[in-house]
């Protein structure tokens, strides 16, 4: 088990990654989707939790959580592909923001809460 989980990084992760979720969402469609966002933030998060715990190799810690937020990013784009690649992009933008952010703050990485940046 990983001893460097705290419950609050978890949070702050999972609260980042869905604020850049529906960030993403609002650039592209001009909607708040909050419920949407606050779910696909959870999932991401936790996949990319789990996977660590279960010592997943690292590649697959980093890829494995990405499926799932494009298709609940799908779910949530009234099924539309197109907006679910724009919005996805612009996902990503506002996530590095915040990483570059947190990174700094909290020395670990937003998606996944057990990844130290630096020590």
């Amino acid at each position: 088990m990983l001893t460097d989980f705290s419950f609050v990084r978890y949070i702050v992760a999972i609260t980042f990654t869905a604020l850049s979720y529906l960030a993403g969402i609002y650039i592209v469609q001009r909607k708040l989707k909050v419920i949407g966002s606050a779910a696909i933030g959870c999932l991401v998060v936790t996949i990319g939790y789990v996977s660590a715990i279960l010592k997943f190799p690292i590649l697959l810690i980093f890829l494995l959580p990405f499926p799932f937020g494009f298709f609940g990013l799908y779910l949530i784009s009234d099924r539309s592909i197109k907006k679910t690649f724009y919005s996805y992009g612009a996902v990503w933008i506002v996530y590095i923001i915040f990483h570059v952010i947190l990174s700094g703050i909290f020395h670990f990485h937003s998606l996944i809460p057990p990844w130290k940046l630096s020590s």
